[in-house]
């Protein structure tokens, strides 16, 4: 079966190379024959396979913008015709499905401002700030989260979705008896729920804090960088991932053979080096400090725009091009020469992380 002047099939394609460059260059060729059911079966699974590729995840947003795209231009024209806060929450809830959290924050805000008796514009920020929280454990997340879902809570008593998530949250923080409260909240209409059931018997399993003041669990969350208990993998404790260079050996030897990558940095999250691979003939040391300096500006950025943990950043000019990605509390910078491609060192910088076997202390 020959695919779009390949002899192989799709299939067979990204079997024989199953890379980040791979799987999107097939995902897009298969969307530009039209073929989208394969194209949504190929970027899942790339997805699965590729979980921090930030290049599948944009990839996918395009596809599932061309999909909600007639709804979209729908919502859009209802909202420029007069204020709709029902239009509102509804353009909120795609955009937050597609991952675009500014977008949907933006417009969760002017709902609230036309109608702030609806509990779903907050139901849809608390939900946004709380998966930002568990991911970046920053107490401003935390806070905004249980405002918004309190406030979803009182405008509507039997908000379930914001009711279980608040539960959940007071579990994971350690404000147990509040968790104990938005339980008893369900039961009221709905006695026979099976998540009650198993998050009570968590809680009883759980030694009580002595403190459960949310604004201090809250920051000793941020501190700890860890939750007072994971319903993802029971009882937390403060723990340091394990960054040993020899972890990234494999995939650093692997970049001779690349001629796009003139050095590639791997840092802890606070920009510490530890580990390395640059050319023969090229000064690492020169391309760490503009790293440090780099990764300093925008995490300083970031944090006061209130856009979460730094991600991506790219540099590009004369001199050639950086890329930076984070991925699990782990800064990578590849630099490519005046004759690399930006995206082509980006490419290689994906590939590179996918290979990372990510191990944790305990």
């Amino acid at each position: 079966m020959q695919f779009w002047g390949w002899k192989k099939s799709p299939e067979d394609t990204v079997k024989e190379s199953p890379t980040v460059e791979t799987y999107c260059t097939v995902v897009k060729s298969l969307q530009t024959k039209g073929d989208v059911a394969k194209a949504w079966e190929f970027v899942e699974q790339a997805k699965q396979k590729f979980p921090r590729s930030k290049e599948v995840s944009d990839l996918y947003v395009t596809l599932a913008k061309n999909k909600w795209r007639p709804e979209i231009e729908r919502l859009k024209k209802l909202i420029s015709q007069g204020t709709n806060s029902v239009a509102l929450v509804q353009l909120a809830e795609i955009y937050k499905e597609l991952g675009e959290e500014e977008e949907a924050l933006s417009l969760c805000v002017k709902a609230i401002e036309t109608n702030d008796k609806d509990d779903i514009p907050h139901l849809i920020v608390g939900q946004i700030r709380i998966e930002r929280f568990y991911k970046d454990f920053f107490e401003k997340d935390g806070l905004l989260a249980r405002e918004h879902l309190e406030r979803s809570v009182e405008i509507n008593p039997q908000n379930y979705k914001a009711l279980i998530a608040l539960a959940k949250f007071y579990i994971q923080i350690g404000a147990l008896k509040k968790a104990e409260q938005k339980l008893r909240d369900i039961l009221r209409f709905a006695p026979e729920d099976e998540n009650i059931k198993s998050l009570n018997a968590i809680i009883s399993d759980l030694e009580k804090p002595s403190i459960e003041d949310v604004d201090f669990l809250l920051t000793t969350v941020e501190q700890d960088r860890c939750l007072f208990y994971s319903l993802d993998g029971g009882r937390s404790q403060k723990r340091e991932m394990v960054l040993s260079p020899d972890i990234f050996q494999n995939a650093l030897d692997s970049l001779h053979s690349i001629t796009d990558v003139l050095c590639l940095l791997v840092c802890d999250e606070e920009g510490t080096l530890i580990a390395h691979y640059a050319r023969e003939n090229v000064d690492f040391n020169i391309y760490y400090e503009v790293t440090s300096c780099i990764y300093q500006n925008v995490q300083n950025s970031t944090r006061h725009m209130d856009i979460g943990k730094f991600q991506r950043s790219e540099v590009s000019g004369p001199f050639g091009c950086i890329q930076m990605i984070a991925a699990d509390n782990i800064l990578y910078t590849a630099f490519g020469s005046s004759e690399s491609r930006s995206k082509t060192v980006y490419q290689e910088l994906q590939n590179f992380v996918s290979k990372i076997p990510i191990i944790h202390g305990s």
